[in-house]
C-alpha cells in the first residue's frame, strides 16, 4: 500500500498508496468519509470511511517515482462551489475543509490542499483521513519527515491501517532510516499477512542494506502471490 512505493537502486519500492476507485462524496455527510489516491494507501475521500479499502487496490508503483498525478473530478466545479458555500455556513466543518482539500488536491495545488487538510485537523484532531491524504501531499512534495509523522498520527488512531504502515515505511525509507521502515512493513504483515507489496518493498529494503538471502525470500512470496515486479526481480537478479 501505495508512496508510490518506491525505491532507489534501479529497483523501486512499491507505493502503498492504493488508488481507490474515486467517486464524489456528498458533502452533506458528517465527517469520516474520504476518498484516497492510488498507492497503496489510497486518497481520502469525502464519502469513503478509513485510509485502507482493501477490495480496491490498484497496481502498485515503484517508490522512487512521484505519487501520479490525481485526476480530476468531472464536477470539480460544481463541488468546490458547495464545499465553499458550506464553509461560509460553518467555518468549525471539518469535513468541509477536507473535501475541500481533496478537491485541492485532485487539481495538483498541494499547498491550498495542505492548508485545509491542516484546517480539518486543527477543527477535529482525530480526523485520520486529513492526516492520511496530508501525509500523501507532503510525499509529493518530498517533505519525508512530515509525511512519516502524519502517517504516525493515522496509525494511532487506526492501529490496523496497513497502508499507513506502508507509506510511513517508504517514507522512512527515503530518509534513510532502514530498520524504522522494516519495522512497518513488519507490523503491515502482522495485519495483513499475505499482502505481496509489503513482501515487495520490503524485500526492496533488504536488497538496498545488502542482506540478498532475505530480500530474495521476500520476493518469492511476493511472486508467489502474483506480484509482476517480483517476478522480474527474481528474473533479473539471478
Amino acid at each position: 500500500m501505495a508512496m508510490n512505493k518506491r525505491l532507489h537502486r534501479g529497483k523501486a519500492l512499491v507505493s502503498c498508496l492504493c488508488l481507490a476507485s474515486l467517486f464524489l462524496l456528498t458533502l452533506h455527510a458528517p465527517q469520516g468519509s474520504a476518498q484516497t489516491q492510488t498507492i497503496k494507501m489510497p486518497i481520502k475521500k469525502p464519502g469513503q470511511k478509513g485510509p485502507e479499502k482493501p477490495d480496491a487496490k490498484p497496481p502498485s508503483t515503484p517508490p522512487e517515482e512521484s505519487i501520479p498525478a490525481p485526476k480530476i473530478p468531472a464536477d470539480y466545479d460544481v463541488e468546490m462551489r458547495r464545499v465553499n458555500n458550506l464553509i461560509e455556513r460553518n467555518d468549525k466543518n471539518a469535513d468541509a475543509f477536507f473535501t475541500r482539500g481533496w478537491l485541492h488536491d485532485m487539481a495538483g495545488k498541494y499547498q491550498l490542499a495542505t492548508q485545509d487538510y491542516t484546517k480539518a485537523i486543527q477543527i477535529n484532531s482525530k480526523h485520520a483521513n486529513a492526516y492520511y491524504n496530508r501525509g500523501l501531499v507532503f510525499v509529493r512534495l518530498k517533505q519525508y519527515g512530515q509525511a512519516a509523522k502524519d502517517f504516525s498520527e493515522v496509525i494511532k488512531l487506526q492501529p490496523s491501517a496497513v497502508d499507513a504502515y506502508c507509506n510511513r515505511a517508504n517514507a522512512y525509507f527515503r530518509l534513510g532510516r532502514m530498520k524504522l521502515a522494516l519495522q512497518d512493513f513488519d507490523a503491515g504483515l502482522g495485519v495483513k499477512p499475505n499482502d505481496p507489496d509489503l513482501y515487495y518493498n520490503r524485500g526492496l529494503v533488504y536488497a538496498a542494506m545488502g542482506e540478498k538471502p532475505k530480500a530474495a525470500a521476500d520476493m518469492r512470496k511476493a511472486a508467489q502471490a502474483g506480484h509482476a515486479k517480483a517476478k522480474e526481480y527474481l528474473k533479473t537478479s539471478r
